[in-house]
This record gives C-alpha cells, structure tokens and sequence, in this order.
C-alpha cells in the first residue's frame, strides 16, 4: 500500500480525538494537520525496524542491512557478503559479492493470487531457463519461512543447484516466487531464504 492510500484509509477510520501534545477533536483539525500527524505517526512506526541488524547461523553471527524495494514495496536484510538490486519491474536480485554463480531473483505477486496456477506457472518458467526440474521438499529451515513454502522445484548439475520456491503471503510478507541458484558444495541455500523471511510489506 503507497504511503498516500495509508494516510487516506487511516482518516476513514481516525478516532474523534488525535493525541498531540495538548488532545485536540479531530474536527479542529484541518485536513492536512492530519495528514502530517498519521504521516509522522507512520514514519516513526518504520524507524523502528533497524537499518542494520545481526543474525545467527549455523551459530556464526551474521551482519545484514535493512534494503528497501521501490519496485516492489517491501523491506528486507541483506547479508554484507550480498548486494541488493532492482532488475527489472516485479523483479529484484540478490547476488554473492565473490561468486557470480550465487544470486536469487525475487518476485512479488499479488495477495489475491491462485496458489494452484501459480505453481504450475513457476514450473513452466523455472523449466524454460533450467532445461529441467522436479519437485522438491521445503528445507528444514528457516522455521518461520518453511511452513509458509507450498511448492518447491528443484534442478542440479555438476556444480550448481537450482531451487524455485512458491511462498504464500501473511499479514507482514507478500506472496512471493523465489529463485535461487547455487554452488551445490557450499549449501548456500539456507543462509539465502534467511534473507527471504525477513521480507515486510511497506
């Protein structure tokens, strides 16, 4: 939701009264009086979520930096050995600062998407760039992330592991379809989706 029909949906359903310094009736207010106070509301509520934060994995403490995505509206962390970018509209990237053969595509779909149809449309897509797949199992972690995983594609060769993940939405993440790929050694597989599960809506 845009910044813009947040302020307008929380006027809709605003109480009769608005707490500043000194309570005023809301009907005291102007229009755009409003508008700053829930706009100063909402930034405040955003600053709360720290622009850099650190996790554990595989008992090792990992940094991350809070990235936002204009093209999609959403907000996640992004490991410091990672770098973020918008490739395209619907489409973000996150790609291994060192291996050009790690990265992860990311694409948002809409709250009011047919889980069914798009499974078989990851398929479809994920076939037409790997030649080939078939269905996985989610992974054990992250345990946040895997109950909401519905279907998973995989695909490998010699040195790289292909992953395509349908993740349905709650009420802080968006439904998403994920792509990863891998060096297959290195189980890269669990630190990437960690990224994945720190995805908020904005």
């Amino acid at each position: 939701m845009s910044i813009h029909l947040l302020i307008s949906a929380m006027l809709l359903s605003s109480p009769t009264t608005i707490h500043t310094e000194k309570p005023m009736q809301i009907s005291q207010l102007s229009i755009e009086d409003k508008k700053t106070i829930i706009l100063n509301k909402w930034l405040a509520a955003e600053a709360n979520r720290p622009l850099k934060k650190s996790f554990i994995i595989n008992k090792d403490s990992k940094n991350a930096l809070l990235k936002t995505s204009a093209n999609q509206q959403y907000t996640l962390y992004v490991f410091n050995e990672y770098e973020f970018a918008e490739e395209e509209p619907g489409k973000d990237m996150i790609f291994s600062k060192e291996n050009p053969h790690e990265w992860m595509r990311i694409e948002v779909l809409r709250d009011d998407t047919n889980l069914d149809d798009a499974a078989s449309d990851m398929k479809t897509f994920f076939e037409a760039g790997f030649g080939h797949s078939t269905e996985g199992t989610p992974p054990s972690s992250p345990e946040a992330l895997i109950k909401d995983i519905v279907k998973v594609y995989e695909t490998e060769n010699e040195k790289e592991v292909g992953k395509a993940y349908l993740i349905k939405g709650n009420d802080s993440r968006p439904p998403l379809r994920v792509t990863i790929v891998a060096p297959k050694e290195l189980n890269k597989i669990p630190l990437l989706l960690k990224m994945i599960e720190t995805i908020e809506k904005k």
